[in-house]
């Protein structure tokens, strides 16, 4: 095992940042949102690995400024799920790199509103786990998003004593997941 420093030529000026998302594409990495000690972000940026160059992401309809969210990716988008900023969200976006594009995730049936929380995609769906909707207070419920329509379901049980929240997002097959930090 070994350590090789990326690139810092060409990060966007203003992209120092913690608590925010990345994804790995297979040939990029993605890092969405986040928080700069001062604001949330709705802001990203994709590192080509290939070149070892960076490029900003476009905010258009891009989801509201947040961190401590979740992102995925499905072998096609990243989806990006709840989080904090001016409030705690129930709201996200897919992110499309071919097309530069951000689409809004549905609100309508949507689970309450998540932070904290961590997901994972499975080939065909994406779950959250966990989440805090309040200070301290947690959710135990269990929802599914198929393109744009959700269905809500309860849960019920508990986790060691911890209330749990999951979410399902379905999407395309394939994912590789790596983590960085930028």
């Amino acid at each position: 095992d070994s350590w090789t420093a990326l690139s810092s030529i060409a990060i966007p000026p203003t992209f120092t940042r913690g608590s925010h998302s990345a994804v790995w594409t297979g040939a990029e990495m993605i890092v969405w949102g986040g928080f700069n000690g001062t604001s949330y972000l709705s802001t990203g940026a994709r590192w080509i690995a290939i070149s070892n160059t960076w490029s900003s992401l476009s905010n258009t309809s891009a989801p509201l400024a947040r961190g401590s969210h979740s992102a995925v990716w499905t072998g096609a988008e990243m989806i990006v799920w709840g989080g904090l900023g001016a409030a705690t969200y129930n709201s996200g976006g897919r992110y499309n790199p071919a097309t530069s594009a951000w689409t809004p995730t549905t609100t309508v049936g949507a689970p309450n509103v998540r932070r904290w929380h961590t997901a994972v995609w499975t080939g065909d769906e994406m779950i959250v786990w966990g989440g805090a909707i309040g200070f301290l207070h947690h959710a135990l419920d269990f929802f599914q998003l198929f393109h744009q329509v959700q269905l809500g379901r309860q849960a019920t049980g508990s986790v060691d004593q911890h209330h749990v929240f999951a979410a399902r997002l379905a999407g395309i097959h394939g994912v590789k997941a790596h983590g960085c930090g930028v």
